[in-house]
């Protein structure tokens, strides 16, 4: 049985100089802006994009990879010019670097399903993957982003866009 009343003893005084609290905390976040450097800046802007959780690398490849077929030439070298020179070869090596076989895709519910199948997340994960690729994309090549859409199949070419539309394959994958 305790026979005192409790007491605080130590750790309570004048505030410590350089500690902050709740209050002074800013609940939001900083948002710094990424600028535009040239070979790599899509890579960069990916990994803005997707924070630290997701493999950048192996997320641009199974973005690209099963359009590859349909963007080459100079809609997929306006692509690669934005990334760092070795990840051409990565993409044209793209099952070895996967480990996994990729099929081209000819609709956008193929292509959501590949890339699904290729990072091994379910469809909604993907779509949200194919956005952040798309989107990093087109702040990088501006105006030649929608070229490149010219090269897709239709459907391909709505999800390019950033298109979502009912019954697109991407609000299809949406929660």
């Amino acid at each position: 049985m305790i026979t005192h009343t409790y007491e605080v003893a130590g750790g309570v005084g004048a505030r410590t100089p350089g500690a902050i609290g709740p209050d002074e905390l800013d609940g939001r976040a900083d948002w710094v802006e990424i600028p535009a450097r040239g070979e790599g800046e899509l890579m960069e802007r990916l990994e803005a994009r997707l924070g630290s959780e997701a493999r950048t690398r192996k997320v641009l490849l199974a973005v690209l990879a099963p359009v590859r077929g349909a963007l080459e030439g100079p809609a997929l070298a306006a692509i690669l010019a934005h990334l760092p020179h070795r990840f051409a070869r990565e993409l044209r090596e793209a099952e070895w670097n996967l480990d996994a076989p990729v099929r081209e895709a000819a609709t956008g519910a193929e292509y959501l399903g590949e890339v699904s199948r290729l990072l091994q997340r379910p469809p909604r994960h993907a779509a949200a993957y194919v956005l952040a690729v798309l989107a990093a994309a087109h702040e990088v090549m501006g105006p030649a982003a929608r070229e490149v859409a010219g090269q897709l199949p239709p459907d391909l070419a709505d999800l390019w866009r950033g298109v979502r539309e009912p019954g697109s394959a991407i609000a299809e994958a949406e929660p």
